[in-house]
């Protein structure tokens, strides 16, 4: 680091933190993910209702802690004078060598996880998708012959003066 000057050194350094963070809260976000898929497919709706809390929990954190990079990066544009939708990690690599090695590994492996999270939310999501229209089938079969979405139907199920 010794061709960078004091305000890239501090920069760069946070950048690192924010990435060692970010790396195991994301590969926490996926386990979280996981179980709860898996708990879709138990009996016991507490389990499933906890997890997704969690989720949801996570999901706020991980918007917190994109503004923080999301800042951090402005930083470094503003340091270079650069458009701030252009600076990214690999920005940040390209203008200081000394740190590239270390800063590209890193956001390899977050880039992976971020990979593998992406598609278990949409596993989620698919399963949840199947659960509902299983559900829906099921409240059609019993209280309507003809396919509608009685959630969305007001007083079809029930008739308060009958």
């Amino acid at each position: 680091m010794s061709t960078l000057n004091q305000a890239e050194v501090a920069l760069t350094k946070h950048l690192s933190a924010w990435l060692r963070d970010e790396l195991p809260a994301q590969k926490k976000r996926l386990e979280n993910l996981r179980a709860l898929r898996a708990s879709m497919a138990q009996t016991d709706p507490g389990s499933c209702e906890s997890l997704l809390k969690t989720v949801q929990s996570e999901e706020k954190s991980a918007q917190s802690r994109e503004a923080r990079v999301s800042a951090l990066l402005g930083r470094f544009a503003e340091l270079w004078q650069i458009e701030p939708d252009n600076c990214q990690v690999s920005t940040v690599a390209e203008r200081l060598p000394e740190e590239a090695s270390h800063l590209l590994s890193l956001r390899a492996e977050l880039r992976e996880v971020m990979g593998e999270l992406g598609l278990e939310a949409q596993r989620v999501f698919a399963t949840a998708r199947v659960h509902r229209t299983l559900i829906l089938d099921v409240l059609n079969e019993i209280f309507d012959p003809t396919p509608g979405d009685p959630f969305e139907e007001q007083g079809h199920l029930l008739d308060a003066e009958a």
